[in-house]
């Protein structure tokens, strides 16, 4: 623990999502959402670190972090740990079967904390944000519609759709777009052996598609 909270040292390899904007380096800066940054600010500002103080001895350091009751220490351990590990998603789910139940059991809806929004649609071909829209999202009319607009559009669309579903879409429509996250990141209703081994996705063969 104080290895990583005071030098950050990384020694493990895990689930988690870690929130660090130099993994984002790629990105356009003004669209990354922060939110979760400050939440690892605060997670942080939330621990009790009067024991690790540089002037003492590690052994009276020590002492002093057995001293913490339970929840204290525990909080410690979580962050430490947290900060040791990288974000990573079962990439088949028959041969990471033990990644895949931990992602389950973690987070089992992603959408409970997560809203798709422009700065993951800017990362699809206009043709898959078609596909999105008329195949997965049951809009086909939009999707036909805007197969003639530029991919901002498009995207500003979508961005739209999921901050905001619309008052016009029907009930089959806005479950759909409440519960619509890119296959690699669904957990939600998911078993084992109801997961099949994850394949290249090959390009979308829609009309709407095809025609973008």
């Amino acid at each position: 623990v104080s290895d990583v909270l005071a030098s950050g040292m990384s020694v493990t390899q895990a689930i988690k999502i870690d929130a660090r904007k130099e993994y984002r380096s790629h990105a356009k800066m003004d669209e990354i959402d922060g939110a979760s940054l400050e939440q690892v600010a605060a997670a942080h500002d939330a621990l009790d670190l009067y024991w690790l103080d540089d002037t003492r001895a590690p052994a009276d350091q020590f002492a002093a972090f057995r001293a913490l009751d339970a929840a204290e220490k525990a909080k410690l351990v979580a962050y430490a740990t947290a900060s040791t590990t990288q974000s990573c998603f079962a990439r088949d789910r028959q041969r990471d079967s033990l990644m895949h139940a931990f992602e389950i059991e973690i987070m089992p809806d992603i959408r409970a904390h997560w809203t798709p929004n422009a700065a993951l649609f800017n990362r699809f071909k206009k043709a898959w944000l078609l596909k999105i829209l008329g195949e997965d999202l049951g809009l086909t009319q939009e999707a036909v519609t805007l197969a003639s607009s530029s991919k901002k559009e498009i995207v500003a669309f979508c961005d739209k759709l999921f901050a905001e579903p619309f008052a016009t879409l029907s009930d089959a429509q806005r479950a759909a777009v409440a519960a619509w996250c890119p296959p690699m990141m669904q957990t939600a209703g998911l078993a084992f052996d109801e997961a099949e081994p994850t394949a290249e996705i090959p390009e979308p063969d829609s009309e709407v598609a095809q025609a973008a």
